[in-house]
């Protein structure tokens, strides 16, 4: 496969030279301080500047491992990723740890309940998708897959999530000859969170540790491992109609781990290519807002199976499903220390450094159960800023469905679709129709 370079990316031959200070390296500490008030929820955009540095080795850089386009359960895509205040279900644990413990209607007098979600994505057309904004070639081939379940008892929710991500590329060689290079990560997301004020506030925290393999076929490869972790807070105040809520990812560095083929050795080439230093997935904060129109209740008051405490009967809690739910939120996506992107990296021969500054991705959507107890559409749009300066970014317009299907139980099948200038896929999903 040939690669091509987008009309907008900047000139240069050869290698870039890297602007390495200190600000930038401790850009993520800097964020970690950023303070949240109950008046107003500021977000800390870090833009920072480096001073610059001499070139360096290939060893001494950085992918810079940030997916551009949102990749996450068919709700939340289906939202154009605004949902850091909806944060319901497993649908939310990636999105706000706070949802391993928000109460839904129907659960909202148990004691004890659970929820799961499954969901795939996979590229449309990948050989013209371009992932990255780099002016790139295309991956080939490119999927997401997750499960998550939660349970909760009384105040206390927890849970798991699994997720993984796979991206395969062609590479021609100075010789004439093709590589094909594989990468692929997989992570498990341990989550809690506790309802406070009676339900109006949840926190939670996750804790993620993951795995990943850089490898040309036939050659050997590269593998890393590393963790990071999560914190959110929702406010949902009872017989109010708004949610507000707030998150901060860690970033998360996968370094290199000893290679079984050579036999504790460090590996310093994956095929024909050198070694990263490690693979950085950038710290991240987001604030949400969402309203809710229409006769359903959109926050309640839980009484987490109190009723079976005191002897009482199980409360009824019916009402009209109907809504209309207005969602946005505002991402900030903190910067990658000698950060490069991963087709330039397996370029090697023309370096581009990527997440030099923090970017800021607006995100807002619509979601509406218009057939009642039937189905639930949803349409959403983001902005997807450019880590690779001076690139201009792209606009995304994403939909999504839910259908009721009774089988046994309730479950709802979604089709979630997300569109931008040279990037579609499509997803599908499982979960309980609630």
């Amino acid at each position: 496969m040939k690669l091509t370079r987008g009309a907008q990316r900047r000139g240069g031959n050869g290698v870039f030279f890297w602007r390495v200070g200190k600000a930038v390296r401790d850009a993520s500490d800097q964020g970690s301080r950023c303070a949240v008030s109950s008046a107003a929820v500021t977000l800390c955009v870090l833009a920072l500047w480096s001073a610059p540095a001499s070139s360096q080795d290939i060893n001494d850089l950085n992918i810079d491992f940030h997916t551009g386009p949102i990749i996450n359960s068919g709700r939340v895509v289906g939202l154009g990723g605004a949902y850091t205040s909806v944060s319901e279900g497993a649908d939310g644990h990636l999105i706000n740890p706070a949802s391993f413990a928000v109460r839904y209607m129907y659960d909202a007098d148990d004691d004890f309940s659970y929820d799961f979600s499954l969901s795939s994505i996979n590229d449309f057309g990948s050989d013209t998708n371009e992932l990255d904004l780099s002016g790139r070639a295309s991956y080939d081939e490119a999927t997401f897959d997750q499960i998550g379940l939660n349970m909760k008892w009384l105040k206390f929710g927890g849970g798991i999530h699994l997720f993984g991500q796979s991206y395969s590329i062609q590479v021609p060689n100075s010789d004439g000859t093709v590589s094909v290079y594989d990468y692929s990560q997989e992570f498990a997301v341990l989550g809690f969170a506790y309802n406070f004020r009676g339900g109006d506030v949840v926190l939670g925290m996750s804790l993620t540790t993951g795995t990943a393999e850089l490898s040309e076929r036939g050659a050997q490869s590269l593998k890393m491992v590393g963790g990071g972790g999560m914190f959110g807070a929702l406010w949902a105040p009872a017989s109010a109609n708004f949610r507000l809520g707030g998150t901060f990812r860690s970033r998360t560095r996968l370094f290199q781990r000893n290679a079984e083929d050579f036999e504790g050795e460090e590996v310093t080439n994956v095929g024909r290519l050198r070694a990263p230093a490690s693979v950085i997935i950038p710290w991240e904060a987001a604030l949400g807002w969402s309203y809710m129109f229409g006769p359903r209740d959109y926050n309640f008051k839980p009484t987490f199976g109190l009723w079976i405490k005191r002897g009482e009967l199980k409360p009824e809690r019916k009402g009209p499903r109907r809504y209309l739910l207005v969602s946005a939120d505002l991402v900030v996506t903190g910067p990658a220390d000698n950060g490069i992107g991963v087709q330039s990296f397996l370029a090697q021969n023309d370096l581009e450094q990527s997440g030099q500054h923090a970017t800021v991705s607006p995100r807002a959507g619509v979601e509406s159960e218009f057939w009642e107890d039937v189905m639930v559409a949803r349409v959403g749009t983001y902005y997807e800023p450019s880590r690779f300066e001076p690139l201009a970014g792209r606009i995304h317009g994403t939909a999504g469905l839910d259908v009721h299907i009774s089988l046994w139980l309730e479950w709802k099948l979604g089709i979630t679709v997300d569109v931008a200038e040279n990037y579609v896929n499509t997803g599908f999903g499982l979960g309980f129709w609630h």
